[in-house]
């Protein structure tokens, strides 16, 4: 039997079906790629993304109580004190440090 030229063969058919299943998984590949762009250039943005539009109040800090704060926990250091004191000194210092920061850096919101 001789095949003419309008007449498929099986490894036609199935050369044809694979082409269709890669056009159709590219395209639906493209939509996709699309879509995730479009929604990310659309996303709404806000100001202050690490804060969630907080107000940031800055604190106004005592420097003689830090200084009373870092002069408690040197004499605590170097008498050997218990490590909770020891750790409660060090954390009130800590606090400070960040308030401080704050009320350098915090810009507030108009």
């Amino acid at each position: 039997m001789v095949v003419g030229q309008n007449q498929l063969t099986p490894r036609m058919v199935s050369s044809r079906k694979t082409w269709t299943y890669y056009v159709l998984g590219s395209v639906v590949e493209v939509v996709l790629l699309l879509t995730i762009v479009g929604v990310s250039w659309f996303w709404p943005t806000t100001n202050h993304p690490l804060t969630s539009n907080a107000v940031v109040e800055p604190t106004l800090v005592n420097l003689e109580d830090v200084r009373q704060d870092v002069q408690v926990l040197k004499k605590m250091l170097e008498t050997g004190a218990n490590l909770d004191a020891v750790r409660e000194a060090y954390s009130r210092l800590e606090n400070a440090t960040f308030e401080i920061a704050e009320a350098m850096y915090a810009t507030p919101d108009a």
